[in-house]
């Protein structure tokens, strides 16, 4: 499992998280399941050394298709 986090602002952020076991692709029936969508308005997330920001195109399909649906 791992987290996702995208921020809007110091205030404004949204955490995905995601089990690539559940992720059956775009050409299957099942798609993607158990996505947790968690959006923070008055706080943010302190990240630690170990995360390493990652360009858009690294963040799997199913999450990049959930915030495209979203906006």
């Amino acid at each position: 499992m791992a987290n996702y986090y995208f921020t809007k602002n110091k205030n404004q952020c949204l955490m995905v998280e995601y089990n690539k076991k559940y992720d059956f692709g775009k050409h299957s029936d099942g798609g993607c399941r158990d996505l947790e969508v968690i959006i923070h308005y008055q706080n943010s997330w302190v990240i630690s050394p170990e995360h390493e920001e990652i360009k858009i195109e690294q963040v799997p399909d199913a999450i990049r298709d959930v915030l495209t649906y979203l906006k």
